[in-house]
């Protein structure tokens, strides 16, 4: 008896740390800045069509990539754009000023508030 005692405090501590981790790993996921490719894929997803793309709009964004066809077409439909050296940069963090100009974009929304975030200032978007 003692053993099958022990076995189940085992699992059950198992199942504890498991799910401990588990918490511990989307808590840095919640935590961890969104990257530009990200961000494209996102929205990509959120599309409730998908116009053909062919063309490969920047030198950093590989036609393989798991994030080429949300970026290629999300800059077709004019909701994303790169930076003036002819990339994306997809594994740059993306800033709230930038989220939030796509998506604007992306929806067709359009803002008549004033910003009142400390961290965005006179940003361009």
């Amino acid at each position: 008896m003692g053993l099958i005692k022990t076995i189940k405090e085992s699992f059950a501590r198992a199942r504890a740390l498991g799910m401990q981790a588990k918490a511990e790993l989307e808590e840095a996921a919640r935590c961890r800045a969104m990257t530009r490719a990200e961000m494209a894929q996102v929205l990509y997803n959120l599309l409730v069509s998908y116009p053909t793309v062919s063309e490969n709009y920047f030198s950093d964004v590989s036609t393989g990539a798991w994030y080429a066809k949300a970026v290629n077409t999300l800059v077709y439909l004019d909701v994303l754009s790169g930076y003036e050296d002819g990339t994306y940069q997809p594994n740059n963090q993306v800033t709230r000023a930038e989220f939030v100009t796509a998506v604007c974009k992306c929806f067709g929304l359009t803002s008549g508030a004033s910003n009142s975030f400390s961290d965005v200032g006179s940003h361009w978007a």
